[in-house]
């Protein structure tokens, strides 16, 4: 019964090797073609093959902690204070302001280039990283004010 068994394994796994190998190769020439095609036409950029890669992180301020009663509290004047970002609460309070005000630069009228930076990212779970032209052109088709006319922004804006 123990040779049986064993030849049994030795076809199954000749089988699932040889249908492995076959799959492999196919796919591997079928990727190739895709990246031909991408060449030469300039497409598969940020795809889910070719995904771009997030900004490194430009600016950090460690947290200033105090203690409050037992428990470390976070001391939110303290830590900005010890901020080197260059822009100051203030500003960038009105930056963020007329950023959303002109819904991003797909308002009518607005200029994205004057509202988002060249290398801006739009980043999230599932989508993007988005340059600044492919967010302006997704954002801009969701048209959010006529499918919801009475959309009214309640925002309230804190530098932390």
């Amino acid at each position: 019964m123990q040779p049986l068994a064993a030849l049994g394994n030795l076809c199954t796994a000749s089988l699932l090797l040889t249908i492995d190998l076959i799959h492999s190769a196919i796919r591997g020439a079928l990727l190739f073609a895709v990246d031909l095609i991408d060449v030469a036409t300039g497409s598969g950029k940020n795809t889910g093959r070719k995904k771009l890669g997030w900004h490194e992180q430009r600016y950090a301020t460690s947290p200033v902690f105090s203690d409050e009663g037992g428990y470390e509290a976070l001391d939110s004047a303290a830590t900005l204070a010890t901020s080197t970002f260059p822009i100051g609460p203030e500003e960038l309070i009105a930056k963020a302001k007329r950023v959303l005000a002109a819904e991003f630069g797909t308002k009518a009228g607005a200029d994205p280039a004057a509202l988002l930076s060249d290398d801006f990212q739009f980043v999230a779970p599932i989508v993007g990283p988005l340059s600044r032209a492919e967010f302006v052109r997704a954002f801009g088709s969701f048209k959010l004010k006529e499918a919801f006319p009475d959309l009214r922004d309640k925002s309230w804006f804190a530098v932390d």
